[in-house]
């Protein structure tokens, strides 16, 4: 798949995931261009799903380079809510070093397909976890706010919707997906805007083909020392200069291994357990990416084989020919984070329901739009694009053939 990333694909990236559910696994996400340079966008959409989405997988679970089972669609659009990716995301997950018995577990004799128990829904949950907080997020973001045309204003006709719609009606209860409730306060008059931050430069990003640095984000003086709630996780972020793909290529690859140095127990379990480094598995989840843009990020979270007090020293080791770059972190375990909760706001006697953005689309906006995936033409009346259960824009073509004929 990388080799057609040029004609086909846009962008792709893994990630890595130690975990004591599963055992090991790698998760490698393939986006494809919504329109390629010979093609439009229907025709690019079909020879896309032909060639590279065969009997409709969009997830595909395999061991040793063989599929064992997949998902559809489904599970881009309802599980991670990516409904502008759905015909575009292909995800394959590599079970071969997970536990054996996990594995087992998780499909069927056939090897055909996963099964339908508490493994399988299991790992369903935890991708889904897990991908949304991936880089889908921001390239989903994106995406949409590539396409960038001016919205209809329907401001007015919310809130005469919504003076004359009881909230317990059934009608309310039928369009409450499509049409999500939004509590509005009135600004006081008086209120000061918000004094923003003053934008940072960016400076340009200069890849390379093996690094020549990594190094700690934000890196201080001293020992690295990282906070790590018992029932949460902590995400850290390394800076390098590597090229993206540095983990995923065929050819000269390198990979970023993670180790435990020393554990030191808190006075109630006692005792410290130096010695050489050791998998960091049993003792810490883990999860680790592919590098974007000179950002690698590892994200932890403790297993019970921890305790409040515990200390673990572990050492990052980014491989390349020749060397090893390493930043050693000393992680403590702290007390359980309370639940953020929410500070409770006025009532506000006019509440209006959001409905979606709408685009009053030209032909001369449409080449536009299919470049963003998007299709249009005459036959072509409206283009809904909604993420989840919930409609967010809808995009009506004034030059389809309904609306010039009518």
């Amino acid at each position: 798949l990388e080799e057609a990333q040029s004609d086909y694909i846009d962008t792709y990236f893994s990630e890595e995931y130690v975990d004591e559910l599963f055992g090991k696994a790698k998760v490698t996400c393939y986006v494809f261009k919504p329109k390629t340079e010979k093609y439009d966008v229907k025709k690019s959409r079909e020879i896309i799903r032909s060639r590279f989405f065969k009997n409709n997988m969009s997830v595909m679970f395999s061991i040793n380079g063989q599929v064992h089972g997949s998902y559809t669609t489904e599970f881009i659009s309802r599980t991670l809510k990516l409904n502008l990716l759905k015909d575009y995301l292909l995800i394959h997950v590599d079970c071969t070093e997970m536990d054996p018995d996990f594995r087992e577990e998780l499909f069927m004799a056939s090897r055909d397909r996963l099964k339908d128990g508490p493994e399988a829904n299991a790992l369903r949950e935890y991708l889904g976890k897990k991908l949304r907080k991936s880089e889908l997020d921001e390239i989903n973001r994106k995406r949409k706010e590539s396409i960038g045309l001016e919205n209809e204003d329907t401001t007015e006709l919310i809130k005469s919707f919504a003076k004359n719609l009881p909230k317990n009606s059934d009608l309310f209860k039928l369009l409450q997906n499509t049409l999500k409730l939004e509590e509005k306060k009135e600004e006081k008059k008086n209120k000061k805007p918000a004094s923003q931050k003053p934008k940072t430069e960016v400076k340009p990003f200069l890849p390379q083909r093996f690094p020549s640095m990594f190094q700690l984000h934000n890196k201080k003086e001293g020992i690295n020392i990282i906070s790590l709630p018992k029932n949460g996780e902590k995400t850290i972020k390394f800076d390098t200069d590597v090229v993206n793909d540095y983990f995923d290529r065929s050819e000269d690859s390198g990979d970023l291994e993670i180790s435990v140095l020393q554990i030191k127990r808190n006075e109630t379990s006692g005792g410290t357990e130096p010695g050489t480094k050791k998998e960091v598995s049993g003792i810490l989840n883990i999860a680790k990416s592919s590098p974007n843009q000179g950002i690698i990020k590892l994200t932890l979270e403790p297993t019970e084989e921890l305790n409040i007090g515990d200390e673990i020293e572990i050492t990052a080791s980014l491989t390349a020919p020749g060397q090893v770059f390493e930043e050693i972190i000393l992680v403590k375990i702290t007390d359980r984070e309370a639940p953020n909760q929410k500070v409770p706001q006025e009532e506000d006697g006019e509440d209006y329901i959001g409905l979606p953005k709408l685009h009053k689309v030209k032909e001369e906006n449409w080449s536009f739009l299919e470049e963003n995936g998007i299709e249009m033409g005459r036959n072509i009346v409206m283009y809904p694009v909604s993420e989840g259960d919930q409609l967010q824009e809808i995009f009506i073509n004034l030059d389809s053939s309904v609306f010039l004929n009518h």
